[in-house]
């Protein structure tokens, strides 16, 4: 579910459920519409941001993941604040507002990207795409010609190749962008230091874990869907995220997002592997419904 403005918020607020929100990042302002990034508003201006966590704080009562491992608690009016990736505007924009409200927050790494400064696989799409000048472009993996002209055209494009990508099975993500953009013939930087894709370092992290509001999880190690890779794939990334995240900060977290979240991106085996290696909580991106009141299947709800 969606959450665009305050009125909406208000009524999920309201709702019997406990309410997680899911946040990306946080810019100082719109970037222009002639382009196609953050077209998906994964990113929100600061000014916005701040009115949901005024909103939040005077309306309700933040808690912490921690908070819900505690038995017989109610949660009506009680929200949790969570950021996936790891974005430096997380730092630099969403904490000194975070601070000012004294509202507890968990931010999901994606370790590899964090260790690197990666950019996402599909936000180097978007860059590629959003840079493209043609009119048309082929595709011989995708077996489809594609009309680019107009910003709306590449929208229709973009959102193609995220629902593909998404589909794929046993796949590094990762790796087949890069495939993709040369099938395309189109470049994309691996890193940046723009608002919209530069990554919190280590040292941020650490920074971060000492103020008595910042919690960290793992969110994997490449942003691939787990639930589409093999046993040992996704033991692998799982690995790989807690390992690098414990090296270069000493965080043991018990903390989970699936990367997508959606239905298909997790199963009980992977819960199982999580459980093993110390894990207690799973966030996704399924409706209240879908949660069958586990830990490990715990909804959000997408605020753009």
């Amino acid at each position: 579910m969606i959450i665009n403005n305050i009125q909406k918020l208000k009524t999920n607020l309201n709702s019997n459920y406990l309410s997680i929100y899911l946040f990306h990042g946080v810019i100082k302002k719109r970037i222009s519409s002639k382009s196609v990034r953050n077209y998906n508003f994964k990113h929100m201006e600061k000014k916005k941001f701040e009115n949901y966590i005024r909103f939040l704080s005077n309306n309700g009562k933040a808690i912490t993941l921690n908070d819900i491992l505690k038995k017989n608690q109610k949660f009506k009016g009680h929200y949790i604040i969570t950021f996936d990736d790891g974005f430096y505007n997380n730092y630099k924009y969403a904490l000194p507002i975070l601070k000012k409200y004294k509202v507890p927050h968990i931010i999901y790494l994606t370790t590899n990207y964090v260790d690197k400064n990666l950019i996402s696989w599909i936000d180097r799409v978007d860059i590629a795409i959003d840079r493209c000048k043609r009119k048309f472009v082929y595709s011989s993996i995708l077996k489809k010609k594609f009309v680019l002209g107009k910003k709306k055209n590449k929208i229709i494009f973009l959102n193609f190749v995220r629902n593909y990508c998404k589909s794929l099975k046993q796949t590094d993500l990762n790796k087949f962008t890069e495939i993709l953009l040369k099938d395309l013939k189109l470049y994309s930087p691996k890193s940046s230091s723009s608002d919209l894709d530069k990554k919190l370092n280590w040292k941020n992290v650490v920074c971060m874990s000492k103020n008595n509001l910042t919690q960290f999880g793992a969110h994997s190690h490449g942003h691939n869907v787990l639930g589409h890779m093999s046993k040992s794939q996704y033991k692998k990334e799982i690995n790989l995220s807690l390992k690098t995240l414990l090296k270069n900060t000493n965080i043991k977290t018990e903390h989970y997002s699936y990367p997508e979240g959606f239905e298909s991106s997790f199963n009980d085996e992977i819960i199982k592997f999580l459980k093993k290696n110390k894990i207690k909580t799973g966030v996704t991106t399924l409706l209240p419904k879908q949660n069958r009141n586990s830990l490990f299947r715990l909804n959000r709800f997408f605020v753009i």
